[in-house]
């Protein structure tokens, strides 16, 4: 290697360019200047290229640029050496150089290939200004179409830019507001103290709501104050710190949750007043069930010393003594019957999830139907998520009042139930007298009954209840029945949260 460079710089081969033909003054210097100028210019360019280079932090086709540098430097340097043959020959360096310049050149020349087909799809300059000319416009559109107020403040605090609806909110044309301090925007007993919070997110600017925790406010041309929610994000454009503020007028909002509060107050205020009814009603159903209880048990028991005393009495005295004493039992039924009614769906229930098959069967032992086997459970029931006492009293008052009415040979009863558009539906059928369709709405009414009070003792209170406890948890219950050929009473509950025995 080391014989190479001294074979490379020797130049006792050659003579000076000087000696080489009859050169004159004039034309050896005007070839050693032009190749100098040359040089430095061809040097020049590719420092400026590498400052550009350096400079710009995202730059398309970099690798391009690095060789052309190297092609330019290149050029140069041949230039310089032919400027220092005149004096030393060293026409071996001269070569190296050039063969390096080749080498640079026919690489350029296949990135400049391998790039152009990139390149030729690049836009040229007047046609990135017209598409920088529609972003600018897309962009205006853009913010003068928000929905929000939206104003630029710089880090002094004036505003650089406004959008329509910031105009709307505030009254204000923007050649009003431009330039100005953006604390024109705020009551005046906000402006002061403003200008320290505006500074200390300008030291750690972050997106974030303003005014945290606090009620913001803001001011219109005319002085009219109004709720506002403001949203702070930083933007940074030419170096300079910027905020851009978005500005919600939350007027209707405030006013919905006042009038949301007043409701809630008027509902906490009616529940209490409904509580305190509730238990006024208790305390006079106990003292009316007291008061009237009282002289019917001195009434029945009269009756019955009469009946004991008097055994010679005509049989029209005896009919009207038994009479008087059924009567009586119809009363204290009555005002039982009135408790009950009372009292059905007030008491806060406890849903959980039941077998309603074992608690209709509950139910059928406690009755204890003269001939067991007269009601049947057909079909498949449900899991039921339901408050166990008041389904039981529904099953309990139909299947009382199916009793009833059934023939005493051969009654039937029969309970089953399907599920029909989210809702379980419940239906107890018997082989009864049945009733005509005008009477099917007046059974569920408090104290009506189909028979006279004397050929049937009934309180005309059981169907009441039975309608007053389905209805309250969201069901239905309805009849199906004409005379001579049965009833079917059909209550509905919601089938959420249920699901199948098997």
């Amino acid at each position: 290697m080391l014989e190479f460079l001294k074979k490379l710089f020797d130049t006792s081969d050659y003579p000076p360019r000087w000696d080489c033909g009859n050169w004159t003054g004039f034309e050896g210097w005007l070839h050693i200047l032009s190749d100098i100028g040359t040089w430095a210019a061809y040097t020049a360019i590719p420092v400026v290229i590498v400052f550009y280079a350096l400079k710009k932090k995202e730059l398309p086709y970099s690798n391009l640029y690095w060789l052309f540098c190297a092609f330019i430097f290149c050029c140069g340097a041949v230039h310089l050496v032919e400027a220092l043959i005149f004096w030393h020959p060293v026409y071996r360096v001269s070569g190296v150089i050039k063969f390096l310049t080749a080498t640079v050149s026919w690489a350029t020349v296949f990135a400049l290939v391998g790039i152009l087909p990139k390149a030729l799809e690049l836009p040229g300059l007047a046609q990135s200004n017209i598409e920088l000319k529609k972003t600018e416009e897309l962009l205006r559109t853009v913010l003068e179409s928000a929905p929000n107020g939206l104003v630029l403040i710089d880090e002094s605090g004036k505003i650089v830019m406004v959008n329509r609806e910031l105009e709307n909110l505030f009254g204000f044309h923007r050649d009003e507001m431009m330039g100005q301090p953006v604390e024109m925007l705020l009551p005046a007993r906000y402006r002061e103290g403003h200008s320290t919070y505006r500074d200390e997110y300008f030291l750690n600017p972050h997106a974030r709501p303003m005014g945290v925790g606090r009620d913001l406010f803001g001011v219109r041309k005319d002085g009219k104050e109004f709720p506002v929610e403001i949203g702070l994000n930083p933007i940074q454009s030419g170096g300079k710190k910027m905020v851009l503020g978005s500005v919600l007028d939350i007027t209707e909002r405030i006013e919905a949750l006042e009038r949301e509060r007043d409701y809630a107050h008027q509902q906490e205020t009616l529940n209490e007043h409904l509580r305190k009814s509730n238990e006024e009603l208790d305390n006079f159903c106990y003292i009316v069930s007291h008061d009237l209880k009282a002289p019917l048990r001195g009434i029945s028991s009269l009756s019955t010393y009469i009946r004991e005393d008097s055994k010679d009495l005509p049989p029209d005295s005896l009919e009207n003594l038994s009479l008087l004493q059924g009567r009586v039992t119809r009363m204290n039924d009555l005002i039982d019957g009135i408790l009950k009614y009372s009292r059905a769906g007030r008491e806060e229930p406890t849903v959980k999830n039941h077998s309603s098959r074992d608690l209709i069967e509950d139910v059928i032992e406690d009755l204890q139907p003269a001939q067991p086997n007269c009601i049947r459970l057909v079909g498949e029931f449900p899991i039921i998520r339901y408050e166990e006492t008041a389904f039981q009293q529904i099953i309990q008052n139909l299947l009382s009042n199916a009793l009833k009415f059934v023939p005493k040979e051969n009654p039937q009863i029969k309970v089953s139930v399907q599920q029909k558009q989210g809702f379980w539906v419940f239906s107890i059928e018997d082989n009864g007298p049945g009733i005509l369709k005008a009477h099917h709405d007046r059974i569920f009414k408090v104290f009506q009954s189909l028979k006279p009070r004397d050929d049937e003792e009934s309180t005309g209170i059981g169907l009441a209840i039975v309608k007053k406890l389905v209805e309250r948890f969201g069901g239905e219950v309805w009849l199906d029945s004409h005379e001579n050929l049965g009833s079917t009473f059909h209550f509905s509950i919601p089938g959420d949260s249920m699901q199948r025995e098997f």
